[in-house]
């Protein structure tokens, strides 16, 4: 028992001992000396096997030693209740020996700290790896308590079934990565809220605070990844702008459409103040031509009367000539006021706009643009 605690000394002091220090008079025979009663002491332990499995590990006798050392005072820390110190006490000895039975101490110093999710997850790889390790001995009766705790948490634990549109898809939880998608096997959380982030080249990051609530409950997330400008038309901001842009266009169309009214109400407008001005420009056509012909009816009257004619019939047929001639001039400028007035009617009056043509509406959607242009061809 001496022998054993002034190897372990030795080991210890080697460790903790500065580079380029001395030990003692004559350091480098005693060094190879005690490296040689190490080994025997471990081959005198363990076995013959053992060494080699060591050396394979690319671990020196020493240096397992210290881990053993570490080991020891991080179980008594985990016995005292002083979880952190003794996580970081069984963390570096894992650091240096990777053994299946320090994962279980480490699973307990999380338990410790009521970190019920990294428990399991310590004690389900304490449970893998010891199928593979072969340096030393796991207790069977270490292996089925770690298989009660493990179905013990699982109780308490709430289970979240995750399930992402596209593979390949990294998933965190609280900032910590859990995986990759597709995800066959339920993610074990504690209750409460907890913050998702699922992540994908090409897509648009998706973030969502769940909350859980209920134990060993089961709870289903389908969780759909779109592209930069999907996920932009989905925003509340976009839906607001897109919703406007709708409205807007519903108000032209609907001023578009009392502009073609009002349009065709002076087309018909026009239509029949044309049909009237051109009536009246025939019938005063009419009546110049009457009117024409009675002036030149009475002209010739007085060209052509005998010399023995009375004064007073030549002198009155000569005003009935130009009345008459004066209402032809007045006729024929009325009626070519009325053909003018019916061709302006029929063929300069504004023509109604029967359809919108030539509208363009235009998103525009990008990381740092959202909104919408609207042109007018006319």
């Amino acid at each position: 028992m001496s022998r054993s605690l002034s190897v372990l000394l030795f080991a210890a002091a080697c460790l903790l001992t500065p580079a380029g220090a001395a030990l003692a008079t004559d350091p480098e025979p005693a060094a190879v000396q005690e490296l040689t009663a190490l080994e025997s002491q471990l081959n005198t332990q363990y076995g013959p096997e053992f060494l080699p499995r060591l050396k394979e590990m690319g671990v020196a006798p020493k240096d397992y030693l210290y881990a053993s050392r570490l080991t020891l005072v991080g179980i008594q820390k985990v016995q005292e209740n002083d979880f952190q110190d003794a996580r970081f006490l069984l963390e570096k000895a894992y650091s240096i020996v990777p053994s299946p039975n320090l994962l279980y101490w480490i699973g307990m110093t999380h338990l410790g700290l009521e970190d019920t999710v990294r428990a399991r997850a310590f004690f389900l790889r304490f449970l893998s790896e010891s199928e593979t390790w072969k340096l030393t001995a796991i207790k069977p009766d270490l292996l089925a308590a770690t298989r009660t705790e493990i179905a013990r948490l699982e109780k308490v634990l709430h289970r979240l079934k995750l399930s992402v549109s596209h593979a390949e898809a990294k998933v965190y939880l609280d900032g910590e990565f859990v995986g990759r998608t597709p995800m066959a096997d339920p993610i074990y959380l504690t209750q409460g809220p907890h913050q998702l982030i699922v992540i994908k080249a090409g897509f648009a990051r998706h973030a969502a605070r769940i909350n859980l609530t209920g134990a060993g409950r089961m709870t289903s997330l389908a969780v759909t990844l779109y592209t930069e400008i999907e996920h932009i038309r989905r925003t509340k901001v976009f839906r607001e702008t897109e919703a406007s842009r709708v409205e807007a266009q519903r108000r032209y169309m609907e001023t578009r459409r009392r502009m073609a009214l009002d349009a065709e109400r002076r087309r018909a407008t026009y239509a029949k103040w044309a049909n009237i001005t051109l009536i009246s420009g025939a019938v005063l056509a009419t009546a110049s031509l009457t009117f024409g012909i009675l002036t030149m009816h009475y002209d010739d009257k007085v060209e052509g009367a005998p010399p023995d004619t009375p004064w007073t019939q030549i002198s009155g047929d000569q005003e009935k000539a130009d009345f008459f001639r004066t209402t032809t001039i007045a006729a024929l400028g009325a009626t070519l006021l009325s053909l003018g007035v019916s061709t302006w009617f029929t063929q300069l009056a504004i023509p109604p706009r029967r359809a919108l043509r030539n509208v363009s509406v235009l998103p525009m959607a990008s990381p740092s643009t959202v909104g919408f242009a609207v042109g007018f061809g006319f």
